[in-house]
């Protein structure tokens, strides 16, 4: 999805439903991960097709 630094502020970030090697994933929850300095949170999404 997004792997460098941004400023500080709100972002929107979109995935275009692809894992590391291009390839299309399929419908299901995947986890995704926010790291701010010491702060990390991992949260659930759903892709439906």
């Amino acid at each position: 999805m997004l792997s460098e630094e941004v400023k500080a502020g709100r972002h929107n970030v979109n995935w275009n439903g692809e894992n590391n090697y291009g390839s299309k994933v399929s419908s299901g929850t995947y986890i995704y991960r926010i790291t701010a300095g010491e702060y990390v949170q991992a949260k659930k999404m759903i892709l439906l097709k």
